[in-house]
């Protein structure tokens, strides 16, 4: 079934597989703490059924403080957790604040990650200010507005970032902003790179 786009919200119903029930899980123990998130990136493809692998996920949230930091942290160990680039909750949290990003894992892995950051920037604010909601059977994620996903990926303009903004254009072109995506994509600079993989977004 494809993803149906209702409002500002999106209904997939699609059996979820290993790397969506580990994102969920953790967004989980997010929502439990009711920690304000949003996902960005390539899974964002990847869940409505890019093939293609990852290694992590990127989860941007926002900025909390050491005790909410504190008790993020030992519901994570609790749940089967571990900080593969930390040893200690202060350098995880010292590394958090130092705009830098923290990768959880289940015990004894490394694969996949969820790349935890605070929110830094305006594209980040914008992104978790606009966020959209994503229901999945009784489950629900809130991933970054696609015209932003969409955009940014040309911004990066990886082969693989442009492949990733191709496949979301394509899936939702006909429930699109696309006034918001071309100013999207201008802001950031990503014209060039648009105009050549998405001339139906600029044939008028």
């Amino acid at each position: 079934m494809l993803p149906k786009m209702v409002g500002n919200n999106i209904i997939f119903d699609k059996e979820t597989n290993e790397l969506d029930n580990f994102v969920i899980s953790f967004i989980e123990i997010l929502d439990s703490l009711q920690i304000n998130y949003v996902i960005v990136s390539g899974y964002v493809a990847i869940l409505f059924g890019r093939s293609r692998a990852t290694e992590d996920i990127d989860v941007l949230i926002e900025p909390i403080s050491k005790e909410r930091f504190s008790e993020l942290y030992a519901t994570l160990i609790k749940n089967g957790y571990w900080i593969i680039n930390s040893t200690t909750e202060k350098d995880a949290f010292e590394i958090l604040n130092d705009r830098s990003s923290i990768r959880v894992a289940e015990n004894n892995k490394i694969i996949p990650n969820m790349e935890v950051k605070f929110v830094k920037d305006e594209i980040e604010r914008y992104s978790l200010n606009k966020k959209i909601r994503v229901e999945i059977g009784d489950k629900t994620l809130f991933l970054s507005p696609l015209e932003m996903q969409i955009a940014y990926k040309f911004y990066l303009s990886g082969e693989k970032d442009i492949e990733d903004a191709y496949f979301l254009f394509s899936l939702f072109k006909d429930k699109l902003n696309n006034e918001e995506l071309k100013s999207l994509i201008k802001s950031l600079k990503a014209e060039k790179t648009a105009k050549k993989h998405l001339e139906a977004l600029y044939a008028d």
